[in-house]
């Protein structure tokens, strides 16, 4: 909840105390990096790891180790895809989401709003010269999340709500047997 409280806008605070609660381990993971790279101000100072980057993304799945059970599995899936799916190809994956952030500035993304105006400043900084996509990706699904679980709680007001608010008072109508008992006057007369 401490690092909450130091990368978030006050009054954001309290509508996230029930999503620290069930925080999940990709999220702590994501504000332990926030608050490192706060703390270090911006500074690139993360290692790569050993060997390439490629060793803890690889998407091949292996078919030769363990029981058939994977393999069996992996057939499964290939053969009871939709004709949908095999002709448009699958959903974007959530996963590549952050991939924005190579074409925009993380300071021009709407979920900043909820973080302190310096934390946004750092983590732009950051970003800007980070070149490890497991970081970038843990940075902005936290501060996603955290955006989603503010909004979700903001309670806004409708469209029609402002025309019910400035609407002048209407003129009151007159009762039709008023008005059939004028004519009638006026035509006495």
């Amino acid at each position: 909840m401490a690092i909450v409280e130091e990368i978030v806008q006050p009054q954001n605070v309290p509508k996230l105390i029930s999503w620290v609660e069930k925080l999940k381990d990709e999220h702590k993971k994501g504000l332990n990096v926030i608050k490192t790279v706060v703390d270090l101000k911006g500074t690139k100072r993360f290692k790569k790891p050993k060997g390439s980057e490629a060793s803890y993304l690889s998407t091949d799945i292996d078919l030769t180790a363990g029981p058939n059970s994977n393999a069996r599995a992996h057939f499964r899936k290939i053969t009871t895809q939709t004709s949908y799916c095999k002709t448009f190809g699958e959903r974007p994956k959530a996963q590549e989401d952050f991939n924005i952030l190579k074409s925009k500035k993380f300071t021009d993304l709407s979920i900043i709003k909820i973080l302190k105006p310096h934390v946004a400043q750092t983590l732009n900084r950051w970003l800007e010269i980070n070149d490890q996509d497991k970081f970038t990706g843990r940075i902005y699904f936290t501060v996603r999340e955290m955006y989603t679980v503010v909004k979700n709680q903001v309670a806004e007001v409708p469209t029609s709500h402002g025309s019910f608010l400035n609407e002048k008072q209407l003129a009151k109508a007159p009762r039709f047997d008023q008005i059939l008992t004028q004519l009638k006057e006026t035509q006495r007369k």
